[in-house]
């Protein structure tokens, strides 16, 4: 994802526009293939995109939406949409995060992991995606944004690598 991207969803987040208007816009724009390839094309003009910003999408949206599409950066509205998204679970205390598995794991452990991140992390609640991968070979890997925690097999022969290549 590119830092302006993640710029935009910011900023974006930080504005006095509605929840609902960026929900409706989002869901626009992700359920129009045609809609997205014209707001994205080089092809068609700005006045044009602008127009078709007026007629479909919120009110409160079309500033924020023209803008991107000036810049040529319409391709990156999903990455937008995502970064507000994550904005507005971490204001409301919800914490996104992944757990990597070779084989799965009881609820029991998974219970323990959730505690693990309220407590870490200090939220309120925990979104957890559990994602089967044997590639890991054992263990598991937590990713929790751009953090991650890994305690599987494949993580420690890559870690004991790079310890024998550094002597």
């Amino acid at each position: 994802m590119k830092q302006a991207a993640i710029n935009y969803g910011q900023a974006l987040f930080e504005s006095k526009i509605s929840d609902k208007a960026v929900q409706e816009a989002k869901e626009i724009y992700e359920s129009s293939g045609p809609l997205r390839q014209v707001l994205e094309s080089p092809v068609v003009d700005e006045a044009s995109r602008a127009n078709i910003i007026e007629r479909v999408f919120p009110k409160e949206m079309q500033g924020f939406l023209k803008l991107v599409c000036s810049y040529h950066q319409a391709s990156w509205l999903s990455d937008i949409f995502q970064i507000y998204e994550r904005r507005k679970r971490e204001k409301q205390g919800i914490l996104s995060a992944t757990l990597f598995y070779v084989r799965m794991p009881d609820e029991t452990y998974v219970r323990q992991i959730e505690a693990f991140l309220l407590k870490k992390y200090k939220g309120r609640q925990v979104e957890l995606t559990l994602v089967q991968d044997t590639s890991l070979l054992s263990g598991f890997l937590l990713q929790i944004g751009n953090i991650q925690y890994d305690c599987s097999a494949r993580g420690a022969m890559g870690q004991l690598q790079q310890k024998l290549v550094r002597r």
